[in-house]
């Protein structure tokens, strides 16, 4: 099973085991998958279906992180046949379900939502504060999310080693994402080139920014974690041309974090909305609309760095190839980071969301609420 453990052959003077070309097709192993495939979309139609309380966290998005993970694999195998195997490609589905079918929060009145986020050591660092606060131990939704998909796996015994399994389950860790607040892009991030070939500076205003990253992810992660998480965090910034689909994304995490507050708020009724209200609401989708910015060039940053430092990737005899069909698959971050800055320039130059105008009459209110997905 070289595949899945993505083993290393002849680089730079040094000798890997380098397995012998063959066919990797297990009827047994290939049943058990898509059964295991099937049980995890039943749970995400029955957990996540609806599409108010998860406009982002529901079961297209984890349809799509499957199939950009299982394309995300492809190239690869394209260009070095060696480190991606058939069994790779199959075990794609079933991290694509399960790598999001855990979504503990809490969720109160009034307030944005607070997911349980956590995997293993960065778990444990939260364990004694989130006891503190809920008088309960809680696990993060990634750890709780890889234990559904071990307990799938131990099923089938006789079919998934140890190993196996403890690969998946990294995989899914590697999905975990932290915030670095008020991390500062260096100067050459802020260079974009537009389809046309021309090259731009952009504006100093978005240097400053959180930066989400995943710790999980290391240079010694296997392929499957780079996949999985490359197609979680940065697929539709980097590999959708176009904008509409990272903008949706956008508008829809906003919308899941805020439903029991903005949006709440909103449904209620907007007539009963002060103006000094609607413009503070204003004010925080300008915020939002605004981090779209510095947050697809963090990704396409962190990225490019995956890539490069996977040692996996780094040992293949192929690997300038294999980066350069990467790049030429997730080749639309500028493209997009220059979208999501035109957009939130247009709406600043609009001074629809300044919070400047004294009153936002319902007309002028609606539409910025609607520029978010709030209909």
């Amino acid at each position: 099973m070289y595949g899945i453990y993505n083993a290393l052959y002849m680089r730079d003077g040094k000798k890997f085991e380098k397995p012998p070309l063959q066919s990797y097709e297990n009827p047994e192993k290939c049943e058990a998958v898509e059964k295991i495939a099937a049980t995890l979309e039943d749970r995400l139609e029955r957990d996540f279906s609806d599409k108010e309380k998860f406009p982002f966290h529901n079961i297209e998005h984890s349809r799509r992180v499957a199939t950009d993970t299982r394309k995300f694999l492809e190239i690869i195998r394209n260009v070095d046949l060696y480190l991606v195997s058939k069994e790779d490609l199959e075990y794609a589905s079933i991290l694509g379900y399960a790598h999001d079918i855990m979504q503990n929060a809490e969720l109160k009145e009034g307030k944005m939502l607070e997911r349980h986020r956590g995997y293993e050591m960065f778990n444990r660092k939260r364990l004694a504060e989130l006891e503190k606060n809920y008088g309960k131990i809680i696990l993060g939704n990634e750890e709780e999310s890889a234990r559904i998909l071990t307990n799938e796996l131990n099923k089938y015994r006789d079919v998934f080693d140890d190993e196996t399994k403890t690969t998946l389950r990294s995989a899914i860790g590697a999905t975990y994402t932290e915030a670095e607040f008020a991390a500062v892009l260096p100067k050459r991030a802020m260079s974009v080139t537009h389809p046309d070939g021309r090259r731009e500076t952009l504006n100093q205003k978005y240097t400053v920014s959180p930066k989400f990253f995943q710790p999980e992810l290391t240079p010694e992660s296997s392929l499957l974690a780079l996949a999985l998480a490359t197609a979680d965090i940065r697929g539709t910034v980097g590999a959708k041309q176009d904008f509409k689909e990272f903008r949706e994304d956008g508008n829809n995490e906003f919308l899941e974090l805020q439903q029991k507050a903005i949006v709440a708020e909103i449904k209620a009724g907007i007539e009963r909305i002060s103006p000094e209200r609607r413009n503070e609401i204003i004010k925080t989708i300008l915020g939002w609309v605004k981090f779209q910015v510095p947050f697809a060039i963090w990704q396409r940053e962190l990225f490019h760095e995956s890539i490069k430092k996977n040692e996996r990737v780094a040992a293949s005899g192929k690997r300038k190839e294999i980066i350069a069909a990467l790049n030429a698959e997730y080749r639309f971050f500028d493209q997009n980071i220059i979208a999501a800055r035109d957009r939130y320039e247009r709406l600043e130059k609009e001074r629809i969301l300044t919070g400047e105008q004294s009153e936002l009459n319902d007309e002028k209110f609606s539409a910025i609420l609607r520029e978010i997905g709030i209909r």
